[in-house]
């Protein structure tokens, strides 16, 4: 597998000097072309060019001190506060992060902090529904280049996909994409259960397994996030390599649909 997902990685220290204007423009033009992984599903997307301009939406004191980034510019990503919203976050999340990715731009998802953020107004939003939101941080790595090429600590590829020996190379390569996805502390807790091996439908679940009591808290609060942010990376590698895929949303448990893949 070689695609920017190998090479991406959470950046924490960036320069001071903010992005090309150039950059901001098609950042701008490319949010107009997003894909959402529910097309009724409400979100929206503020570009915060400088830190004065996104601080306003952190909330004061510890809980908006935990995780928190500095950087030159964020994004803050909000949608109604429920799995399937927060799926459609990270999912589209994460096609803005590869974008970035792709413009030599550093990022990191900052799950840690907790925003203060008022509905939308005529975007779709139910103000009766509780609002969701998290940011993004981004700019030019303190480095000067996202691509640093460092083991990455991740799970085995069987430990994902228990089925992973018995498929095809194609296919395994797309399976493999997970590896590189973010998750909250890095738990990685994807799973594709084999579920008929004729039809290649895998049912896409999450683990906990192994977690503490406060671990578990933090990672249960982002498991919708990590299944979006997980999805695109499958749906993106498939359409790379010409391979079809479909993901059909059906909530069971620690399952939270069925992909099929062939």
């Amino acid at each position: 597998m070689n695609n920017w997902s190998t090479y991406r990685k959470s950046i924490r220290n960036y320069q001071e000097l903010p992005i090309s204007e150039q950059v901001f423009d098609v950042l701008q033009k490319h949010l107009g072309e997003i894909n959402p992984l529910f097309l009724d599903e409400p979100y929206e997307v503020k570009v915060c060019p400088r830190v004065e301009e996104f601080l306003p939406f952190v909330k004061n004191g510890l809980t908006g001190k935990i995780g928190f980034v500095k950087g030159p510019h964020y994004l803050l990503l909000s949608s109604h506060d429920t799995p399937r919203g927060k799926m459609n976050l990270g999912y589209i999340g994460e096609q803005i992060v590869k974008f970035l990715t792709e413009q030599n731009c550093g990022t990191c998802w900052l799950g840690g902090p907790s925003f203060q953020v008022e509905t939308p107004q005529g975007k779709g939003f139910d103000p009766a529904e509780k609002l969701y939101s998290i940011g993004v941080v981004f700019g030019t790595p303190e480095s000067g280049s996202v691509s640093i090429v460092e083991k990455r600590t991740r799970k085995r590829v069987e430990q994902v996909c228990p089925s992973y020996s018995n498929l095809p190379p194609s296919l395994q390569d797309v399976v493999e994409t997970l590896l590189a996805a973010p998750s909250a502390i890095n738990h990685q807790g994807w799973k594709l259960d084999l579920q008929e091996v004729q039809q290649e439908t895998h049912l896409f679940a999450y683990n906990t397994d192994g977690l503490g009591l406060v671990k578990r808290k933090l990672v249960d609060a982002m498991v919708p996030l990590d299944m979006g942010i997980g999805l695109f990376h499958l749906i993106d590698r498939a359409g790379e390599c010409t391979i079809d895929i479909s993901f059909t949303y059906e909530p069971k448990g620690s399952h939270v649909g069925i992909i099929s893949l062939g």
